[in-house]
């Protein structure tokens, strides 16, 4: 889309150097003219010549500017122009759409979060520059691509909405949160299965033994409840 505007841009320079000529031509045609000089009728044929190439000229500056402003309104990302003083100048098909309220004439920052906005006027002051997974106001998240128009004055942003890829990364994480807790709950599980199992045959046997057995045997046995209380 930035290659387009070059185009426009160039194509009105050449417009405006024609016109420049033909203007001179003109004055020159009308002193002579007014001198009755015949020499006056190259000029003339001159004129006649910049005029065609003028209104060729004009023909393709005006399908040039149908061709951008079709891109422009239909890209699936968000577009804007944004003039120096970060008001927006033009919003694309998609930007309507998808943006509550009146977009044209208000400001481009107030369409983001507060804690974006510090990153949207770093960019703005700039006018270039890229950012990833700025949140909007509404909740949703974009990818920003900030560039300047060349001979306009103005700034083209483009808006990439990543809502979808930020929330399954968010998915992703939690999923991942799981699974760690999950390993961790299998491994005290495993830590405190071992020491439990001769917790319950060392009880089991406690009734067959005599005093002095028994009394050993409980001290093994303290020593496996200290080993699962260590663990949890």
């Amino acid at each position: 889309m930035t290659h387009s505007v070059d185009e426009l841009a160039a194509v009105q320079d050449q417009l405006r150097a024609a016109q420049e000529v033909i203007t001179a031509l003109q004055r020159r045609v009308t002193r002579d003219a007014q001198r009755r000089d015949p020499t006056s009728l190259p000029a003339e044929r001159a004129i006649a010549s910049l005029e065609n190439t003028v209104e060729q000229r004009t023909r393709e500056l005006a399908r040039s500017e149908a061709h951008y402003r079709a891109l422009f309104d239909h890209s699936p990302n968000l577009a804007f122009i944004i003039d120096d003083l970060g008001i927006i100048v033009s919003a694309n098909a998609t930007a309507r759409a998808r943006l509550e309220g009146e977009l044209v004439e208000s400001p481009f920052i107030e369409l983001f979060a507060e804690t974006a906005r510090d990153a949207i006027e770093q960019l703005l002051l700039d006018a270039k520059g890229d950012a990833n997974e700025l949140e909007m106001v509404g909740g949703h998240v974009v990818d920003v691509n900030i560039a300047a128009v060349p001979g306009f004055g103005h700034t083209q942003v483009i808006l990439r909405d990543v809502s979808a890829r930020v929330e399954l990364g968010r998915e992703l994480q939690h999923a991942r949160r799981l699974a760690a807790i999950g390993h961790l709950a299998a491994g005290i599980a495993h830590e405190i299965n071992n020491p439990l199992a001769v917790l319950r045959l060392g009880l089991s046997e406690l009734p067959t033994l005599d005093a002095d057995a028994r009394a050993e045997l409980m001290d093994d046995l303290a020593s496996h409840a200290d080993r699962i209380a260590e663990v949890v």
